[in-house]
């Protein structure tokens, strides 16, 4: 009995490990202004969108997700 009160004790005192990853990511100002920018053109294109825009507006939401956000994480 008393070495499981002991072994308890022992488990209870380890600190629990902080996992740490390898891949951490770490934004910018840059980051945080091309995403600012990626989230202000797609405002524009569906704004666009709403008011009857079949060329323009199409044209900013594909470059909003597909290059600007994207662009925003790759970049360091």
């Amino acid at each position: 009995m008393e070495k499981m009160n002991n072994k308890k004790k022992t488990q209870m005192k380890q600190k629990p490990k902080a996992s740490v990853s390898k891949y951490t990511i770490k934004f910018k100002k840059k980051n945080y202004l091309t995403f600012l920018g990626g989230l202000l053109t797609l405002l524009l294109g569906y704004i666009l969108l709403a008011k009857g825009s079949i060329v323009l507006a199409p044209v900013l939401l594909i470059l909003g997700y597909l290059v600007i956000i994207p662009v925003s994480i790759f970049v360091r």
